[in-house]
Formats: C-alpha cells, sequence, structure tokens
C-alpha cells in the first residue's frame, strides 16, 4: 500500500507540474496572414485592425501584451534599437535575428526572397519577465513561410 500512495504522489505531482506552464501548445491556435506565412500563437491573442500600405502587417493583443508582424520590403529591422542585445536564430531555414530591450523583443529576418523581409515583435509594456521571453521565443519558432 506504500508503494501506491508514493506512486499517487508522483502522479499528483507530475500533474500539477504540467498544468502550471503557461499556455500550452495545445491551447493555442495558427494565424497564417494572407497564406504568405503561418504561426502559432496563444489563443487569447486577438487581432485588432492597421492599416498596411505595402506590406502584410498585423497585430494581435491580449489586452496586456502587443504582437506586431510585418512582411514586405520596408520591413521594420528595429536598427534604431542600438543599445538592445542580439541573438542569432534560424526560423525556417531563415537566418534570423532576436533583438531584445528591456520592454520588447523582436524577431527580424532581412531577407526572405529579394527585397521581401519579415519582422515580429512583442511589446510589454510592463516589461519583460523570463516566461515572457521563452513564449515569445516558442511562437518564434513556430514561424513558417510558404513559397513565395
Amino acid at each position: 500500500m506504500l508503494n501506491f500512495g508514493r506512486c499517487f504522489v508522483f502522479f499528483v505531482f507530475l500533474l500539477i507540474l504540467g498544468c502550471t506552464e503557461a499556455n500550452t501548445i495545445h491551447d493555442w491556435k495558427t494565424s497564417c496572414p494572407e497564406n504568405v506565412f503561418c504561426f502559432q500563437h496563444p489563443a487569447q491573442f486577438i487581432a485588432e485592425p492597421v492599416q498596411s500600405i505595402d506590406s502584410i502587417t498585423g497585430k494581435l493583443t491580449n489586452g496586456e501584451i502587443s504582437l506586431v508582424y510585418d512582411f514586405g520590403s520596408y520591413a521594420s529591422q528595429y536598427q534604431q534599437l542600438t543599445e538592445a542585445s542580439h541573438d542569432s536564430i534560424i526560423i525556417d531555414g531563415y537566418n534570423g535575428k532576436i533583438i531584445m530591450t528591456p520592454h520588447l523583443i523582436a524577431l527580424v529576418i532581412p531577407q526572405i526572397s529579394g527585397k521581401l523581409k519579415f519582422s515580429m515583435a512583442f511589446e510589454y509594456p510592463n516589461g519583460i519577465h523570463s516566461v515572457q521571453r521563452k513564449e515569445a521565443k516558442k511562437i518564434f519558432k513556430t514561424i513558417k513561410f510558404n513559397t513565395i
């Protein structure tokens, strides 16, 4: 009986541990702006209207955090953030970089095809915590570009 009790406690521990990770991929949905690229994100991020002239742009928000993306010849590469930290990353076979400031995490891919560029950024008005940093990178890694 003692072994059953230990197994039960261990099972409950694993169950609690598994449920505490915020936004498991099962609670996410897929967005495919104009079928040019797709990415997954937490379902509570809702699209807000944006005006676009020469690119595919969008904005999603959960009421606190904003996610913005831009795909086109003039997509922001966040070069004005000279004090930001930078990390290299490969997304769907494309070389990119992650740029971080105390209130922003951005992914930039300087070339998708020809002059087409891509950027996606999370804006955190209350600052960034390690959980948010992990979630942003998790979302970045779901990006898949369709053949252009």
